[in-house]
C-alpha cells in the first residue's frame, strides 16, 4: 500500500491572515519541524502544514508556533 504525507498519524493546517504575516514567515519556519513547511501567500496570508507521527508529537511542534503566530499565551488547557 502506497504511504501518504510520510505516513502521518496527525496533521495541522494553520491559516494566518494578520497584516503582520509578512514579518512572522521567518520566524515560523525557524520554529516547524522537518515535517512542516510554511508559504505567504500574500503579504497578509501564510499558510502552513505540519505533518507529525501523531498527536502528542504534534502538539510540541504546534504550541511554539501558535505562541509565535498570536505573541500571546495559549489558554491553560493547552498547556496540561
Amino acid at each position: 500500500m502506497p504511504s501518504v504525507a510520510a505516513n502521518a498519524g496527525a496533521m495541522a493546517l494553520i491559516v494566518d491572515a494578520a497584516p503582520d504575516a509578512e514579518t512572522m514567515i521567518a520566524k515560523l519556519r525557524d520554529l516547524l519541524p522537518e515535517t512542516a513547511g510554511a508559504s505567504l501567500i500574500g503579504k497578509d496570508l501564510l499558510v502552513s502544514r505540519i505533518l507529525a507521527e501523531d498527536s502528542f508529537v504534534l502538539r510540541k511542534s504546534l504550541v511554539p508556533v501558535l505562541v509565535h503566530l498570536t505573541n500571546n499565551a495559549l489558554p491553560r488547557s493547552w498547556m496540561t
